[in-house]
């Protein structure tokens, strides 16, 4: 399993076997360290479940239980782990995404994106349902290569995992979008920021009228 650490300490976080926490820009969070903690658990009792493993799958990336590429990804699930770095990078190169996954960032590699300002306030369930939504994002690649599964197939994956209904937008939305880190565009598979807007356009609120004075 990979250790996790945080920039600001020099004793490994307790080891993880999916996700590498990596870049220069982190910080400790209690709840991000908390949802790694129920994503981790909840991966390894779905790919310990072969029946529940092969039928998501099937339901979502319309993978077949027989071919050998599910069998080596539950493999790296319950073993050795996927090994995809995890980067927080500023709200501004994420500017109304929470995550995102990349196949290929500037080095190559697949990586997953999670937005710093986002993180100060979200919940543990929030990081991890985006975290569960990008790694599905990484399932399809993994699984279909550069044929995308239609619809936010990540979102899909994480609402299911999480005994969630998946949204019915997420059945026909286009997660693909391109963003720019040091004059590098990356191409990526994103987790919008669905929060309502607030204030007098964003408010539930209607305005109220009154009639003309004379």
């Amino acid at each position: 399993a990979t250790a996790f650490r945080h920039a600001n300490r020099h004793q490994p976080f307790k080891p993880m076997a999916q996700l590498l926490l990596t870049g220069t820009s982190l910080f400790s969070s209690s709840n991000l360290d908390e949802a790694l903690l129920l994503l981790e658990a909840r991966l390894a009792a779905w790919a310990s479940n072969t029946d529940a493993y092969n039928a998501l799958l099937l339901e979502v990336f319309g993978a077949q239980s027989s071919d050998a590429t599910t069998a080596a990804l539950q493999a790296s699930l319950s073993g050795s782990g996927l090994g995809i770095s995890l980067e927080i990078l500023d709200g501004t190169t994420l500017s109304g995404i929470n995550g995102a996954y990349t196949s290929s960032d500037p080095t190559g590699a697949e990586r997953i994106y999670l937005n710093s300002g986002w993180l100060q306030t979200a919940t543990a369930a929030e990081i991890e349902a985006v975290l569960l939504e990008e790694l599905g994002h990484a399932i399809d690649t993994r699984l279909n290569g550069a044929a995308d599964t239609p619809g936010d197939e990540g979102e899909i994956f994480s609402a299911l995992l999480r005994g969630l209904t998946p949204a019915t937008s997420a059945l026909t939305e286009n997660d693909q979008q391109l963003i720019s880190l040091n004059g590098v565009a990356i191409a990526i598979e994103a987790a919008a920021d669905t929060t309502p807007p607030t204030g007098s356009l964003g408010g539930a609120t209607a305005p109220a009228y009154s009639a003309p004075a004379t």
